[in-house]
């Protein structure tokens, strides 16, 4: 194993390349979050309309979904706060891609899905008021 050259030890490291994308403190990041929330808002409120006129229609009166949504849609965008904090964390971690921002989207909205659907459904059961 050779050893190394402590004449270099005080000189300054290789200059790091530039990153490609936008910074975790740029607002370009956090805008492009907020112009994804758009469409997250539009597919969630989709699902539940849908799971609602498919196989609930009868159980919920339609105030009741209506006043349920609203919380739900208050939690589900507190919660989609954690995308843009989750891709910054990726940014500092080295994941500069553009594709992440693509995954965690994809990911937190599938979850999202899932969990309104799962609410409906408990509206409809009685387990949910």
């Amino acid at each position: 194993m050779p050893m190394p050259d402590f004449d270099d030890l005080y000189q300054p490291p290789e200059a790091m390349p530039e990153p490609s994308g936008p910074l975790p403190t740029d607002p370009g990041l956090f805008l492009r979050w907020e112009k994804l929330r758009v469409f997250y808002n539009l597919i969630l409120t989709a699902v539940v309309l849908l799971v609602w006129a498919a196989w609930f229609r009868a159980m919920i009166p339609i105030e009741e979904l209506l006043f349920a949504s609203v919380l739900g849609a208050l939690g589900a965008n507190v919660c989609y706060c954690a995308g843009p904090v989750a891709n910054a964390y990726a940014y500092w971690l080295g994941w500069r891609h553009p594709a992440v921002t693509v995954v965690l989207f994809v990911a937190g909205t599938g979850l999202s899905v899932l969990a309104a659907v799962v609410s409906v459904a408990g509206i409809a059961g009685g387990f949910l008021p």
